[in-house]
Parts: structure tokens; C-alpha cells; sequence
């Protein structure tokens, strides 16, 4: 889901921004650190490498941001590198992505800034990884945001513009997780993709996603309104869950599937075919050739071919006596015409 101008001028966006910097790895051959990274020849690797390093050393602002989330953040940016890379001709099993995790290493035991963190080796699919940090980012930038509109208690507004992008983030972001998930199982043996705490969770989309009001200078929240995302009901592993893009995969998937049963039972119905043919053709062949059926036919064949030749000789013979018989007519005829034939003297 694409971001608004103003979700990157908040603490979130500018850490996300700089973790992406364009970097010219070139200026940073000297550094010790560096130089197995700059052995790899690979234009990847170098780029990468050199974001890590300098995001681990560079400062970033305390406010709204604790470690551990900071430490997440980067966590899931060096695990998006190797998503978005693996089509590069770098596999995220990719023996040089040893480098970039070994220079986390080295890091994380020097004097670094974010030295405290700690690389966490996670081998969920990174579809999941994805769902969570969505879920994660819309939380912090919803409080950070609700920080800045009321400040951290009492019900005054302290900024009203601010209390408008609150209002409209929230809305925003109920719109994009309700219609992004058909349905979210009614029991889970893992939470990941659904649930952050208590009050950023898919399970209650009220508490996650409250409407707020600013009346009279006021701030105020209501917990009770938003429809819930339905439940699918059983026993379901979190991994089973499926958004919208992963539905458009499956339904090409079962296109696909049908498209091929398709050729295959056309393939089926003409060999089924052919084979009854040939089945039926030994069968008659068989009787033919080795039982009594063989020769009755035969026999009926040859008495079939006498009677019709009998039939010609017979059809033959009248047809000629009809033909004697006109001549004689005729001769008969000729001759008593010329009996009573009148001759002149």
C-alpha cells in the first residue's frame, strides 16, 4: 500500500527513508569493516553492505521510537534486501549473503549506535513478515499521531491539522485491512500476522481502529463501531491465511488447474475412445476368425450370392422370353400385312 506525504515526515517514514538512502559504496572502501564486502564483486552485496553499516552507525530520533521497534525495522529491511534481490541472480540462500551477515556481527559487537541490536534469524515466508510490519507500522504512526494531536493525557487538543490526519489515518488504514483480509480464524496456534499487543490487533478492529472526534476543542474515541472482519471459523494455522494478493495467485493457480484438467480429459475421453474401438474390433475379429459365427457367415454369404445369381439367371430368361415373344409378334404382324398386300396388273 502506498504512503502519504505525510506518514514519511513522521519518525517511521524518515527511519524506513534513510535505511534506503542512495549510497555510492565507492566512498566507503576504506573502512575496515567493509573490505570482505568489497572483495565480493557483487554491485548488491556492496550497496547493501554499506547501508548496514552506515544505519548502524547513524543516530536516529528517540521520540515515538523505541529500540526494540528500530531494531525490528532493520531486522525486516535486510530481509526485504534479499526478497527484492532474489531475482538479481542472488538467491536469498545465496552464499554472499554470509557477508552482510557477518558484518551484522562484527556491528553488533563494536561501539555502533544501534549496537545493541540483534539480528534475528526468522524463517517465516516473508508474505507473513509483511502482513506483520504493515499491521506493526500503522500502530506506531496511529499513536504517534494521537501523541501529537492531545498529547500524552488529557482530552484537549493540542493540534487540531494533526487530529485531522489522525482521523484520516485511521480510516484509511481500517479500509485497506478490512477489505485485504477475506476472514481471520476463530482460533490460531500462531498470532504473527494478526496481533501486535492488545491495542493493535486484527482481532478487534474497534480497538485497533477507533473513530475519533474533536468537538468543541475536545478529543474523543469510540471503541464500538467499526464491523469486525468476519471469522472463518475451525482451526487455523496462521500460514493458511490468505489477503487479496494471494487470492488473485490462487484463483490464476486454479485457472490454470482447471485449463489443464481440461486438456487432459479431452485427452482421456479420445483414448477411452479409441481403445473401445480397437476392443470391439479383436472381439468381432476373434469371432469371426476362430468360432462357428466365422463360417455361418460365410456360408450365409456364399447362399446369398447363389440366390442372387440364381435371381439374374431367372431375370434373365424372362427378359429374353419377353423379347422373343414381341418379335414374334411382329413377325406375325409383318406377315399378315403382306398376305392381303394388293397387286396391281
Amino acid at each position: 500500500m502506498g504512503q502519504d506525504t505525510y506518514e514519511d515526515n513522521l519518525p517511521l517514514g524518515k527511519f524506513f527513508n534513510r535505511l534506503n538512502d542512495n549510497v555510492d559504496w565507492r566512498r566507503y572502501g576504506h573502512i575496515t569493516e567493509l573490505k570482505e564486502i568489497m572483495d565480493s564483486r557483487n554491485e548488491i552485496i556492496k550497496k547493501v553492505g554499506t547501508l548496514l553499516y552506515k544505519n548502524f552507525n547513524r543516530p536516529y530520533s528517540v521520540v515515538g521510537n523505541p529500540k526494540d521497534k528500530r531494531c525490528s525495522d532493520l531486522n525486516y529491511w535486510l530481509d526485504s534486501q534479499k526478497e527484492i534481490h532474489k531475482s538479481d541472480e542472488l538467491s536469498t540462500n545465496s552464499p554472499l549473503w554470509n557477508l552482510i551477515e557477518n558484518l551484522w556481527s562484527n556491528l553488533q559487537n563494536g561501539g555502533s549506535f544501534m549496537s545493541y541490536c540483534i539480528r534475528k534469524s526468522d524463517k517465516r515466508l516473508f508474505v507473513e513478515k509483511k502482513k506483520r510490519k504493515e499491521l506493526e507500522n500503522y500502530c506506531e504512526n496511529r499513536d504517534y499521531l494521537k501523541y501529537l494531536c492531545r498529547g500524552s493525557s488529557g482530552n484537549n487538543i493540542r493540534n487540531y491539522n494533526i487530529c485531522q490526519i489522525l482521523s484520516y489515518h485511521t480510516e484509511k488504514y481500517y479500509e485497506y485491512f478490512f477489505q485485504d483480509n477475506i476472514c481471520i480464524p476463530d482460533v490460531v496456534n500462531d498470532e504473527y500476522t494478526f496481533k501486535i499487543s492488545e491495542e493493535c490487533t486484527l482481532f478487534d478492529m474497534s480497538k485497533t481502529f477507533p473513530k475519533y472526534y474533536f468537538e468543541n476543542k475536545q478529543f474523543s474515541e469510540d471503541r464500538n463501531t467499526r464491523e469486525e472482519i468476519r471469522k472463518c471459523g475451525g482451526y487455523i494455522n496462521s500460514t493458511e491465511h490468505s489477503t487479496q494478493e494471494e487470492r488473485v495467485i490462487q484463483e490464476e493457480e486454479e485457472e490454470e488447474a482447471v485449463s489443464e484438467t481440461s486438456i487432459l480429459t479431452r485427452k482421456n475421453v479420445a483414448i477411452y475412445t479409441s481403445v473401445t474401438f480397437l476392443g470391439i474390433f479383436s472381439i468381432i475379429f476373434y469371432l469371426y476368425k476362430f468360432t462357428f459365427l466365422g463360417s455361418w457367415l460365410h456360408n450365409r454369404k456364399i447362399k446369398e450370392n447363389i440366390t442372387l445369381n440364381n435371381m439374374d439367371v431367372i431375370e434373365r430368361d424372362i427378359l429374353l422370353d419377353s423379347i422373343s415373344n414381341n418379335v414374334d409378334d411382329n413377325l406375325r404382324s409383318s406377315e399378315y400385312y403382306l398376305s392381303y398386300q394388293f397387286v396391281e396388273n
